[in-house]
């Protein structure tokens, strides 16, 4: 994906994440003057992503956490990361409100996943559970009583794989991350489009989009 800090900054501002974009640097706005911020700037000849830490009696400090040789990168990476935090603040945690969604972390059963599926409307194929992928989902795959594995998987190929020590709560993280998954297949490619952006989105995009926090 190519896109300018002004696209960035018009797509996060259009879904209702406020941002801010001057002097080669993008950032988020806050609720109030003592609210610290993440955001992305040029210095020097690299670009950096960190987070502007705020207290009402020190001085401001900027903690750096990754750097990008180019300005789409950073933009990118920031814009993807800032959606994933959005939709899963907003999309998500309103869904499960409105209709009591709780998958237990402690409890090992993924039928309530399935059912919480159904109610909105992602399709079964999302998500995959101890059988072999082949399309674009979330695999989960448990190699032991207690363990498994979540693997973001595109077009039948294994992006990224995560292991997890404590099965029940990977099937906790596999519900947030597949309903996360079905949002940017089904809502980035039109936000995308209300700029005139129409490239392909990337297994790279996808990737950045979920596991930016790590």
């Amino acid at each position: 994906m190519n896109l300018t800090l002004e696209q960035a900054g018009a797509l996060l501002n259009k879904v209702g994440y406020a941002v801010t974009v001057a002097n080669q640097n993008l950032r988020k706005i806050t609720k109030t003057p003592y609210d610290g911020y993440d955001e992305i700037k040029k210095v020097g000849e690299r670009w950096v992503y960190g987070y502007m830490v705020i207290e009402r009696t020190n001085t401001p400090y900027f903690q750096e956490k990754k750097q990008f040789s180019t300005e789409n990168e950073a933009t990118v990476y920031y814009f993807l990361r800032s959606l994933f935090i959005h939709y899963k603040d907003t999309i998500v945690l309103d869904f499960n409100r409105k209709h009591m969604i709780y998958i237990d972390p402690t409890v090992a059963d993924p039928d309530p996943i399935y059912q919480a599926f159904q109610l909105a409307g992602i399709p079964r194929s999302k998500f995959c559970f101890n059988e072999p992928p082949t399309n674009t989902c979330m695999h989960l795959e448990q190699t032991a009583e207690d363990k498994c594995t979540i693997s973001l998987v595109v077009k039948g190929k294994v992006v990224r794989c995560l292991p997890f020590q404590d099965y029940p709560w990977g099937l906790s993280v596999a519900y947030s991350d597949t309903f996360l998954l079905h949002l940017f297949q089904t809502k980035l490619p039109k936000l995308l489009q209300s700029e005139g952006i129409t490239e392909e989105l990337t297994a790279q995009d996808l990737d950045t989009y979920l596991y930016s926090y790590l």
